[in-house]
């Protein structure tokens, strides 16, 4: 089996196992969400500061790339990752 490694900005997650479902938040872009078949989630920083002028949501403020902002352990795999529509 492949392991697949979610990079952003040439830094990695702590996946150990393939990402399964990769969600961008959808109010302000600075964020991505990973899911993995190891049990975990990651919401991790993506901002780019020469395309992201989006500032609303929960991560309107976020300037940084590459930094795990929330991790959470499943027990078994994540499918799917979701953010509500108002990001919250």
């Amino acid at each position: 089996m492949h392991k697949l490694k979610l990079s952003v900005a040439g830094k990695r997650t702590l996946h150990k196992a393939s990402v399964i479902s990769v969600k961008l938040d959808p109010s302000s872009s600075r964020v991505c969400a990973s899911a993995s078949a190891d049990g975990t989630c990651y919401i991790t920083s993506c901002y780019d500061k020469n395309i992201d002028t989006q500032t609303t949501g929960p991560f309107g403020s976020v300037t940084s790339s590459g930094e795990t902002l929330i991790s959470f352990n499943a027990i078994g795999w994540v499918n799917t990752v979701q953010f509500s529509p108002d990001s919250t």
